[in-house]
């Protein structure tokens, strides 16, 4: 990973309207250094959309960072002009890094989901772990979801089973799970 990139992608964050400010943060995951940007927004705007925005705006090249990691402004000034805590953010993205890395699909199945959840959504890519809800799914996308899920797979889901298991990993399990029977 190229530090020009990532240097790229938080300042592309920091553009965007909702965020305060951003840094990035370094944790090991798995024996490998993760880079995330740590995020202060005003408004809550999902991981998944502040990754996608990178994306986008980066031309692809988007993985200059490898999870986004979102924390509100506070309602009143701090002492200290409220920045962002590394030290608190580092200890906690020690245990739950897994939930703001984009995780790629694995598998056919979860590829073509992710591609579904991405067509469906109007984004360019959608990660194994990214939660239809966090990445902007309302009640219709939902059933234009629902209905291209029907289409592909014999299986039935329901708008409860999506909810319930909104990941693409979840939906891959529960539809092969339903497959079998």
């Amino acid at each position: 990973m190229s530090s020009s990139g990532v240097v790229d992608a938080i300042e592309v964050l920091r553009q965007h309207p909702d965020v305060v400010d951003a840094v990035l943060v370094e944790v090991e995951v798995d024996g490998r250094t993760a880079s995330i940007a740590a995020v202060r927004v005003n408004d809550y705007c999902s991981p998944q959309l502040l990754r996608e925005h990178v994306h986008d705006l980066l031309g692809g090249t988007g993985k200059a960072v490898d999870g986004v990691w979102v924390e509100e402004a506070p309602d009143h000034p701090v002492p200290g002009g409220g920045a962002i805590d590394l030290a608190a953010i580092r200890a906690t993205l020690r245990e739950r890094a897994d939930e703001v890395i984009f995780v790629a699909p694995r598998g056919d199945m979860e590829e073509q989901l992710a591609t579904l959840y991405a067509e469906v959504l109007e984004l360019s890519r959608v990660g194994a772990t990214d939660d239809f809800m966090d990445l902007g799914g309302d009640s219709l996308s939902a059933a234009r979801l629902l209905a291209a899920l029907q289409e592909r797979w014999a299986a039935e889901i329901d708008v409860f089973d999506l909810l319930e298991t909104s990941t693409v990993r979840g939906l891959a399990r529960l539809l092969r799970e339903r497959e079998r029977g």
